[in-house]
């Protein structure tokens, strides 16, 4: 996969947050990507080393929930077959 995929799909399961945060994110995870390259690694390896998109998203999401499992002011929740979604 290659940085601009990771980073779509990243931005799709980061939707619980709000733009800011996820924007926040996003970058983030350009710069890792970036640093990696620079390094001489090729951009499929470092994306590729990051592992499935939806492990860094749940790392992340998790940084946002509460000791009630409210994210943003809202619920958060996880279908394995459709990744992580918000509700009122």
């Amino acid at each position: 996969m290659m940085k601009k995929q990771f980073i779509k799909e990243l931005n799709h399961e980061l939707r619980p947050l709000n733009k800011k945060e996820r924007s926040k994110c996003l970058n983030n995870y350009d710069e890792v990507i970036l640093d990696k390259m620079e390094n001489g690694i090729t951009e499929e390896k470092a994306v590729s080393e990051l592992g499935n998109v939806k492990l860094p998203a749940k790392d992340v999401l998790n940084s946002y929930i509460d000791s009630e499992g409210r994210i943003i002011g809202r619920k958060l929740s996880f279908n394995p077959k459709g990744g992580f979604h918000a509700s009122n």
